[in-house]
Order: C-alpha cells, then structure tokens, then sequence
C-alpha cells in the first residue's frame, strides 16, 4: 500500500478561492505562517493590527467572512472581535489564534461565539478542515440570509421573517 503526501487538494477547496480571511493581529509570530497557509488554501489573507482597524474594515460594505484573531490586541482582546462579528450586518465566523494550548481559554472562547480555537503549527490537513468547515458555514448562513431578504414580502409570517433574518445575520 502506497502512502499519499498529505497536501490541499484543489477540487475540495474551490469554493474558496478568493474568499477574504481578516487578520487581526500586532505581531507577525504565528501569523505570518497562518498567512502563508491561507494563501495556499486559496484565500485572500487581509491584516489589521487593532481592534480599531478590524472595527473599521468589519463596518465596511464587503464584511470579511473569516475573521482569526489574536487573543490579545491593542484595544481589545480576541472577546471585542467576537461581538464585532456577532453585530455584523453579515455572517462571520471568528476563529482564535493562541501561541499555545489553554483549555479554559478555548471553553471561553467558544462559549462566547467563536467558531473554532487553533494553535500553531499550522499544518495543513487540520488547518484546511477548520477552515473548510468554517467558509461553508458561514457562506451557508449569508447565501439563507440573502434568499431570505429576497422573499416575496407578503410572507406568511413577515415578523418571524424578520427575526429569522436577523439572527442569521447575528449568528
């Protein structure tokens, strides 16, 4: 039986290309090698160094779908991005980036709204899951969100429309 080299493959991860993954960190160690690992997986890896910045490009038009943060920023701390996310006017999925294993701090981070909790190394079979697993959910989410807004506006029940929209824009 011949072994396989473990490496990305291409026809899973189509559907994200080009999909924009926000870095919202102050230092370059571990994510500068994150950054070189969503670039193979396909995505658009875009850095801020604050709270503030990530407050700004998350308020933007286009709001990132994938957000990995640092656990502690200038300004705020991985917990500020996680609200940011939840208050979102689209779907995101935060992902914390720790320098090492804490398993109170995943629980926390977990129970407060992040989609996953990862530590470095970066290798690829277990980096391209959490990322998989992430992108699909969270374009799941904004696609029901969008055919949801685009319902025929005499629905059935239009206040529980509403709060399904919102939730899913929340969530």
């Amino acid at each position: 039986m011949r072994k396989t080299a473990s490496r990305v493959r291409p026809e899973r991860l189509r559907f994200m290309q080009n999909i924009t993954a926000l870095l919202v960190h102050h230092e370059t160690q571990p994510f500068r090698a994150l950054t070189h690992a969503l670039k193979r997986l396909g995505m658009k890896p875009r850095r801020v160094r604050s709270l503030r910045e990530a407050r700004e490009v998350m308020a933007g038009a286009e709001t990132p779908p994938l957000v990995f943060t640092d656990t502690h920023l200038p300004g705020g701390s991985w917990a500020d991005i996680v609200t940011l996310a939840q208050n979102a006017s689209a779907a995101v999925n935060v992902i914390v980036v720790a320098r090492v294993v804490d398993v109170h701090l995943y629980m926390e981070a977990l129970e407060a709204g992040a989609f996953d909790f990862i530590v470095p190394p970066f290798e690829a079979p277990g980096l391209e899951h959490v990322v998989r697993c992430a992108a699909e959910s969270v374009l799941e989410r904004r696609d029901a969100a969008r055919r949801l807004a685009q319902a025929p506006q005499k629905a059935l029940f239009p206040a529980l429309a509403s709060h399904l929209l919102a939730k899913m824009a929340g969530s």
